[in-house]
């Protein structure tokens, strides 16, 4: 918690005082102003405006709304933190052209303002590759609350000519408090922020806030995720529901709803309208609610439900953003933003942009997402005589009609178009690694793991340049640390990316001196050049490094050493030998295993790779590296499993719809759930997708080290008959399961893999018949061989979980409510069948979730895989026999399931 946070709370002690004053908290003097006020019109509940004023020199763009701009550094409720949910979000006209619309040039000392909270929510969105995602922060529960938050224009979203006032903010701190006895609704407390002079207390009773509709705009669907403890709005119920408006706004939702289901007022009846099927469904269970376009989002959720609160405009015949021949549809657009939320309900479609898409002169594409939406709408709006959309947000339309997610996502997959982001012309044939989030790192080797230590380190090193990090804890956190300073020797510079601690702005230093470089040739002969993230380091002998700030929380390095380099690199990303088995070693040579202890990793190895009076980092004066090294950090080694369930799932599907997978998908979840910042996964997103870009490393023939349950693969078969081995110590487990399995080989059909060891068709445990899945006896000594068949050659990669069963009592007629809580899990249902009848599991949840019917023995074996909400029969149950119904992700997921089990005649 910041000193002001805490300033604030310790002001709200006195929260007695009747004042009437006008209340604004204003950040400390930076190039761009922030300033909240409260806001109370006509007689009822209010909320915080955020004002932002230009404080530099020229005029400058600023956008006027929290999506994409504003960055909550933290809130609490009397003084515990309040964890945000995350949220989806889906454009009509896409992220950037929304942005664009909110967005204007404001000259010096000029400001603009914008709503920050309503209905007692707070939302912000981290623009992404194909979308946004998007936090939410509760206040509606009463008690006393502390909102720290900040602003910053982002750099890598289209808004046309024109300069971006590209400076953060300082933050802001208002406090607040609701629900205070005998008082009317929402009561807003505003202190001052972060600057030294005295704070201003004012205290006042906010009014109900009339909304009010405006036209012209886009329609925005916020889809909410299986998060949430704070009620809706109204309660849910299992229809598509009208939620604020006039009677026009009601009435116009209905025509078009009518049209959707088939049932048109305005003509004889003439078939549902509804070319994706979406409507069975978004009228049964799952919850929709539609409100009218005001300026501003808001989304309510349950704790369990999963539901979609659409914002749309009845009245609106402008043309489109980015397709001016098209004009906007109001029945259209709806249907648009419906397929969206049955697309969220049934987690069909991932984040990400479409790779067969033509990308635009700025290379975007149209999210994969929005292919299908659009698509569907372009289905409506031929029923209704209107010509078709040609594009997204001004990004073209990848070739077709087809409206099924499977197969939208496999034409999306075919990148044919795909090129390295940013770098040099040679960037593709560098071998990355890097250090992301609270940091995982990625050696050059390919080997993976996490290494959250409090210090400096030498994160990797060469004859011609080396770079070394400063590894912080996040906001007082004693196990989650950052990236919070890089520093690179390029030849005979050095250069220093910071953070500053009050904007969290970052500094770029050479050679002591600060620079802000759009492209800056380095005396020593090595360049720095700005991109969209953040910046490019060349450094003279054609290796390069890319510092992109993650928020204003931490930096995300990515290293390209040149191939002449391999086993010439040293530091905590390994040598780029080909070997990961030896990227992590103590300073005699000696190999730390698979999974090294606390000691060993923390100890031993992170002593190796200290930085000693050679460093090439920044210090204020009369300061060294001994200040910035905590050796007891962290306070306890957190994994996922670690996660409280429910935001673990939350945050692994977020993360899981940004193409992420095996470690990179449990790092991901493990710094969303922790920071709460989407920020995070962002980064880590551009990682994995900058990995999937580089070359694999040369790898050695032979022994490739040890597979444990959780380990992932990623390797490259590079020339005829090359084989890969891996010794599994696999501890008690008797089954094990190939998840994520996927590369070049798989995808040409010449992946071969052999798992040899002595084999037992009766060793315990559960089968399904499939490929990739492996009996094995408890203990005994194994080797899995990865080659390409008939002399194929390509990459390929894998996780490896281990079978965890366990056995519960089920009773026919009885619901089942399940959580499989860890990858790998099986959970077993035994009953005993007491009549003839047939097994029909109904009413499922977890869609992803799979089962199956097997008599019940030690080593049972299915052959006919269920989905959970598939609602047929599995079997003909024998009365007096025992069975077990098995229920298991064939992906290796985590989640929650349900069904009740029935027997039909």
């Amino acid at each position: 918690m910041g000193r002001t946070t805490r300033a604030a709370l310790l002001v709200l002690l006195l929260g007695g005082l009747g004042l009437t004053t006008s209340a604004v908290a204003v950040a400390a003097e930076a190039s761009v102003g922030v300033a909240i006020q409260s806001r109370g019109e006509g007689g009822g509940s209010g909320g915080l405006t955020m004002t932002v004023t230009n404080r530099g020199e020229r005029a400058c763009k600023l956008a006027a709304t929290p999506a994409g701009t504003v960055e909550v550094l933290s809130v609490t409720r009397d003084g515990q933190a309040v964890e945000p949910e995350f949220i989806q979000t889906a454009y009509h006209a896409g992220f950037d052209g929304m942005f664009a619309a909110a967005t204007r040039e404001v000259g010096p000392g000029q400001s603009l303002s914008f709503s920050l909270t309503r209905d007692g929510v707070l939302d912000t969105v981290t623009p992404m590759a194909g979308g946004g995602l998007g936090a939410r922060w509760a206040l509606e529960q009463a008690g006393r609350y502390a909102v720290t938050a900040a602003y910053r224009m982002p750099q890598d979203v289209e808004i046309g000519e024109g300069a971006v006032c590209g400076a953060a903010s300082a933050p802001v701190t208002a406090a607040l408090v609701v629900g205070q006895p005998g008082g009317n609704g929402l009561s807003w407390l505003v202190i001052g922020g972060i600057s030294a002079g005295a704070l201003v207390l004012v205290l006042l009773v906010v009014l109900l806030l009339r909304r009010r509709r405006r036209t012209g705009v886009v329609a925005l669907v916020l889809l909410a995720v299986v998060v949430g403890q704070f009620a809706p709005m109204r309660t849910a119920q299992a229809t598509i529901k009208v939620v604020g408006g006039d009677d026009g706004f009601g009435a116009a939702v209905a025509g078009c709803l009518s049209m959707f289901r088939g049932n048109d007022p305005k003509g004889p009846p003439r078939g549902a309208l509804d070319p994706a099927k979406i409507m069975p469904y978004l009228d049964g269970t799952y919850k929709v609610w539609i409100k009218p376009v005001t300026g501003q989002t808001n989304v309510e959720t349950r704790s369990t439900a999963e539901w979609s609160s659409i914002y749309w405009d009845p009245s609106d015949n402008s043309p489109l953003i980015g397709d001016p021949g098209v004009s906007y549809d109001a029945c259209s657009a709806l249907y648009h933003e419906l397929t969206h939320a049955f697309d969220a309900g049934n987690n069909q479609l991932p984040e990400g942009e479409c790779g067969a898409a033509k990308p635009t002169k700025a290379g975007k594409r149209v999210p994969t997402k929005d292919v299908r939406a659009v698509r569907a709408e372009n289905e409506f709006r031929a029923s209704q005589g209107l010509p078709p959309r040609n594009n997204y947000g001004g990004a073209q339309l990848p070739p077709g009609k087809e409206l099924d997610a499977a197969k939208i996502k496999a034409q999306c997959g075919e990148d044919k178009n795909k090129t390295p982001a940013k770098g040099g012309s040679d960037r593709s044939k560098l071998v990355p690694g890097g250090s992301v989030g609270d940091p995982h790192l990625t050696t050059f080797d390919r080997r993976e793991y996490d290494f959250q230590a409090v210090g400096e380190f030498v994160l990797a090193k060469s004859p011609q340049w080396e770079v070394q990090v400063r590894q912080s804890p996040l906001a007082g956190s004693r196990t989650v640390s950052v990236n919070q300073q890089v520093a690179l020797r390029a030849g005979a510079d050095r250069v220093v990316f910071d953070l500053a601690a009050d904007s969290g702005e970052q500094r770029i230093l050479v050679n002591g001196k600060q620079i802000s470089p759009a492209d800056e040739r380095l005396p020593g002969g090595g360049r720095i050049v700005a991109t969209d993230s953040g910046h490019t380091v060349r450094f003279p002998d054609g290796s390069e490094a890319d510092i992109d700030p993650i928020g204003r929380w931490g930096l995300h390095v990515l290293l390209f050493p040149r191939p002449e380099l391999a086993g010439k690199l040293s530091g905590l990303l390994g040598d780029l030998n080909g070997d990961p088995g030896n990227d992590l070693s103590t300073k005699d040579g000696r190999p730390l295993p698979e999974k090294p202890s606390r000691e060993q990793l923390y100890g031993e190895f992170a002593d190796r790779w200290r930085v000693g009076a050679e460093s090439l980092l920044d210090y204020p004066g009369g300061r060294g590296t001994a200040d910035y090294t905590d050796r007891s950090f962290p306070d306890k080694e957190v994994v996922v499993a670690d996660l409280p369930a429910p935001r673990r799932e939350a945050a692994a599907r977020r993360c899981a719809a940004l193409g992420l997978s095996g470690q990179a998908l449990d790092g991901c979840t493990l710094d969303l759930a922790l920071t709460g910042q989407p920020a995070f996964a962002r980064s880590a997103a551009a990682m994995a997708d900058t990995l999937s870009r580089g070359p694999e490393p040369k790898r050695v023939n032979g022994d490739q080290g040890v597979l444990r349950d959780g380990s992932t693969v990623s390797g490259r078969v590079s020339k005829p008959g090359m084989v890969h081995t891996y010794r599994l110590e696999l501890g008690e487990a008797t089954v094990f399961r190939l998840h994520e399995v996927r590369g070049d080989l798989l995808d040409r059909g010449k992946l071969e893999i052999k798992l040899e060891g002595y084999y037992d068709p009766d060793s315990p445990g559960f089968t399904i018949t499939s490929v990739y899945q492996y009996r094995i006896v408890k203990g005994g000594k194994y080797t899995l061989t990865v080659t390409g068949d008939d002399g194929a050659t390509g990459s390929f990669a894998f996780r490896l979980n281990t079978a965890k069963e366990r056995r519960l009592p089920v009773s026919l007629g009885e619901t089942v409510r399940g959580r499989l809580d860890v990858p790998g899990r099986v959970d077993l249902y035994a009953f005993q069948a007491t009549e003839a009848v047939q097994l029909v599991p109904v009413d499922g949840t977890g869609c992803e979730i799979t089962m199956a019917l097997v008599e019940d023995s030690a080593a049972p074996s299915a052959h006919t895989p269920h989905g959970v909400c598939y609602g047929v029969g599995m079997g003909r149950l024998e009365p007096g026999r025992r069975y077990l119904l098995a229920v298991w992700s064939a992906e290796g997921r985590t989640g929650p399931y349900s069904f009740r089990l029935t027997g039909e005649g």
